[in-house]
C-alpha cells in the first residue's frame, strides 16, 4: 500500500554572533507525523479484521511510480497529480487479501515500467539548468546521484573541490529543481517558520555531534524535525549557508 501526501517547505531560524539565519527544509524531510497519521488510519481499518500492518524498508518512489501513484520528473524525484514534487511517500504491507484472483491478474497486467517519465519533461529542461551541480542530464533517464547536492549535504565529509559555494541553498536536500519546474508552481507556498535556534543552541549544532552527544534539548528540537539523524552534518551545511556567496537571509 504506497499512500502520498502534501509535504511543504519549511523554515528554521538560526542565530550565530548576532545575525540570524533563515535556512529552509524542502518537502519529505519531516514525515513523521504523516507516517504515524497513515499507519493509524490503517491500523483502525485493518487490524480489528484480524489483519497486521507493518512498515519495512521499501523503494516509496519506485513503488509509486510501478503502481501508478506517480511519475518521475527529469530531476529523479516522483511527482504525484495535485502535488507535484511536494509529496511525501510512504508504503506499508499487510496480510489482508485485497485483491481476488482476477483483480490481481488485472493489476499485473497493469503494472507500469520501472521508469515512467512525465510526458512534460519531454519538452522541457529547465532543471537541467537550474541544477547547481549539473547532475540532471538533458539527455538521459537517471541523475547523476552521488553529484546531487542532496547527496553531498546527506553524508559526512569535506565538500568536493569542484562544488561551488553559491550551489547551497537549503539545510538539507537541495530546492533548485523543484523551485524552477513547471508542474510544481501550482504547489508552490511560502513556507512556514517551525522552528528557531538562539545562539547557544546553535553553537552546539555547528559542532556536528553524534545525537547521543547532543544536550537533550537540542536532541528533543532536532527529532521534532526530523533531523536528529543528521546532526554530524548540520553544522557544516549551515556554515556553507552562512558563508558570503550563502543563500540564507541576514
Amino acid at each position: 500500500m504506497v499512500i502520498a501526501g502534501r509535504a511543504p517547505c519549511y523554515l528554521v531560524v538560526f542565530h550565530s554572533g548576532g545575525r540570524e539565519l533563515t535556512a529552509i527544509i524542502p518537502p519529505t524531510y519531516l514525515g513523521s507525523s504523516f507516517r504515524a497519521s497513515c499507519r493509524r488510519m490503517l491500523e483502525e481499518v485493518l487490524v480489528p479484521a484480524g489483519f497486521g500492518v507493518e512498515r519495512p524498508t521499501l523503494p516509496v518512489k519506485l513503488l509509486a511510480v510501478r503502481t501508478g501513484l506517480g511519475e518521475y520528473g527529469r530531476n529523479d524525484l516522483c511527482y504525484v497529480p495535485g502535488m507535484g514534487s511536494f509529496a511525501r511517500l510512504e508504503a506499508f504491507i499487510t496480510d489482508a487479501d485485497l485483491v481476488d484472483g482476477n483483480s490481481a491478474v488485472a493489476l499485473d497486467s497493469g503494472v507500469r515500467a520501472a521508469h515512467v517519465r512525465m510526458g512534460s519533461c519531454s519538452t522541457c529542461s529547465s532543471c537541467h539548468w537550474a541544477c547547481p551541480t549539473r547532475c540532471i542530464p538533458s539527455d538521459a533517464t537517471l541523475i547523476n546521484a552521488e553529484r546531487c547536492l542532496t547527496y553531498l549535504n546527506e553524508n559526512e565529509g569535506p565538500w568536493p573541490d569542484w562544488l561551488g559555494r553559491g550551489s547551497h541553498n537549503s539545510l538539507l536536500g537541495c530546492m533548485r529543481c523543484q523551485e524552477i519546474c513547471p508542474v510544481n508552481r501550482p504547489y508552490l507556498a511560502d513556507p512556514e517558520i517551525v522552528a528557531e535556534f538562539d545562539d547557544a543552541e546553535t553553537d552546539v549544532v555547528l559542532q556536528n555531534l553524534r545525537q547521543d552527544l547532543l544536550p537533550d534539548v537540542i536532541r528533543a528540537k532536532l527529532a521534532a524535525l526530523d533531523l536528529d539523524d543528521y546532526s554530524t552534518v548540520l553544522g557544516r551545511n549551515l556554515l556553507a549557508l552562512m558563508g558570503p556567496a550563502g543563500t540564507g537571509k541576514e
